[in-house]
């Protein structure tokens, strides 16, 4: 977050949103949908690297810099990458 003049500047950005209301086909519904039914779960084999946050954690990290009057930057992250994810799940 930035000021200029009277105003504050922020930008925030999260690559991977996971929670309510999702495709069954992404990844983190898909993996218990599956469980569910008994049947096996199908999964890459967990290389591929990316940062996922749960929905409601990204939006009070992205609005929390509304409430201050912090400047400089503000990184939003999970430090969770997709193997870490599936084996939580």
């Amino acid at each position: 977050m930035g000021k200029v003049g009277e105003y504050h500047l922020s930008l925030g950005a999260a690559v991977f949103l996971y929670g309510p209301g999702q495709p069954h086909s992404f990844l983190t519904p898909s993996i218990p949908t599956s469980l569910l039914k008994g049947e096996q779960a199908i999964c890459s084999h967990g290389d591929l690297v990316g940062d996922y946050i749960y929905v409601e954690a990204a939006a009070v990290a992205l609005t929390s810099p509304l409430e201050g009057e912090d400047n400089g930057s503000v990184n939003v992250t999970s430090a969770v990458d997709r193997r870490s994810l599936k084996q939580k799940i």
